[in-house]
């Protein structure tokens, strides 16, 4: 594979192996984190198992890094808890936005017709998979708390993936009169919708510990 690309960019340093092989064919490599390496988070439910697999990873960027590979991040945060884990340098290059796809021309409205929102409601949306990394239940634990007090606020949740937090997701929700009431959980959205998703939201919320700007 090194051989047919002028430049190897992984988006994971699990997958050192092939950085090595790129750099032994004299190719540039760029490995990007888009997260923060935090133990807790990346092993969490997986055990030791999980945990080493963890510090593997950072292993092999160290190695990457230490043979020549440019290492990015897509925020400050991101790179200073990378500094501060490893000491290995990063370089932050932001998150791009298609301007002409995610404007603020799109009319609000989507997720109002689809999920039968009342117009006059504020929307809380949050997007995001069943995992620690996305931290969901932080969400739904201040979701719950508004809805018991305002009844004019509706919140989105949704998952793109299945994660293995889906039945805690799942089980909060059934238990919770308010979230009952409030919470609107969306499986899978066509990308081409995502668009009018963000635009129909007055409040986008990131819960997630380990990414951030």
């Amino acid at each position: 594979v090194a051989k047919q690309y002028e430049v190897l960019h992984l988006n994971d340093p699990i997958d050192g192996e092939l950085g090595v092989v790129s750099k032994i064919y004299g190719r540039p490599l760029v490995v990007t984190l888009h997260g923060t390496p935090v133990d807790h988070f990346e092993g969490a439910g997986q055990g030791m198992k999980g945990i080493l697999a963890h510090r593997v990873r950072y292993d092999y960027l160290s190695l990457l890094h230490d043979i020549g590979g440019q290492v990015a991040t897509v925020s400050q945060f991101c790179a200073k808890s990378l500094w501060n884990y490893s000491h290995i340098p990063a370089r932050v290059i932001y998150n791009g936005v298609k301007t002409d796809t995610f404007t603020p021309e799109i009319p609000r409205g989507y997720l109002q017709a689809t999920l039968g929102i009342p117009d006059s409601n504020k929307v809380v949306l949050w997007v995001g998979r069943g995992h620690k990394i996305k931290d969901p239940l932080t969400f739904l634990t201040s979701a719950e708390a508004i809805a018991r007090k305002r009844s004019d606020i509706a919140f989105v949740m949704l998952l793109w993936y299945k994660g293995p937090l889906d039945d805690h997701i799942e089980d909060f929700v059934r238990r919770s009169e308010a979230l009952s009431r409030a919470l609107h959980v969306v499986r899978r959205t066509p990308w081409a919708r995502m668009p009018e998703v963000y635009a129909s939201a007055d409040l986008l919320v990131h819960t997630s510990p380990c990414e951030g700007f």
